[in-house]
């Protein structure tokens, strides 16, 4: 069947990049508005922090931050 040939990694790296290509968008791009996010908060601003999830969710990117306030993780949704 040719399923899972692929390393998971390897899978969900080139999946990833064929949904920001798809969207038109780019990682560096989304990974600018995270780090500005993360500036936002920092200095709370939490109005810029929220705005700037809700840029990223109208793109079509999810955000989900890790506990501890420090990361955040990142996805494209279908």
């Amino acid at each position: 069947m040719g399923l899972m040939q692929a390393p998971p990694g390897e899978f969900f790296a080139r999946t990833r990049e064929r949904r920001l290509r798809l969207r038109g968008l780019s990682a560096q791009g989304i990974e600018a508005k995270v780090a500005e996010r993360a500036s936002a908060r920092a200095a709370k601003d939490f109005a810029r922090a929220d705005a700037v999830r809700v840029e990223l969710e109208q793109l079509g990117v999810e955000l989900q931050d890790v506990p501890g306030g420090h990361t955040t993780h990142w996805r494209v949704l279908v």
